[in-house]
């Protein structure tokens, strides 16, 4: 089960990546961490769009668990990651919904420190 899994996983990942790429407006992301009951620690980073179509779409880009701490420096590596992943450029983005308020502010500090 887990290599079917895995292997929609890819399947969905690259359609998700071409209707980014031929999106109409600018993506527009929400992230969420959350405690499981067993304390393992996990991120959500879903992306918000509009198609040629003129219908708002949202994809789910990634479910990661953070090992550790997951606070606003962390919770953005995740998110920087994900970005790259799915070839998402600074120009792209319109604007981030984090957990903490403090994402957005280390978002930015990390994408100026990489340029």
């Amino acid at each position: 089960m887990p290599l079917l899994i895995g292997k929609t996983f890819v399947i969905h990942r690259d359609l998700v990546k071409k209707r980014l790429k031929k999106a109409i407006s600018k993506v527009h992301f929400t992230t969420n961490c959350w405690t499981a009951l067993n304390k393992s620690a996990f991120q959500v980073v879903t992306a918000h769009f509009i198609n040629k179509a003129g219908h708002l779409l949202k994809a789910t880009l990634a479910l990661r668990e953070h090992k550790e701490s997951y606070g606003g420096k962390e919770q953005a590596e995740v998110l920087i990651k994900v970005l790259k992943e799915f070839n998402i450029k600074e120009s792209q983005i319109s604007y981030i919904i984090g957990t903490l308020l403090l994402i957005n502010l280390n978002l930015y500090l990390i994408l100026a420190a990489n340029r």
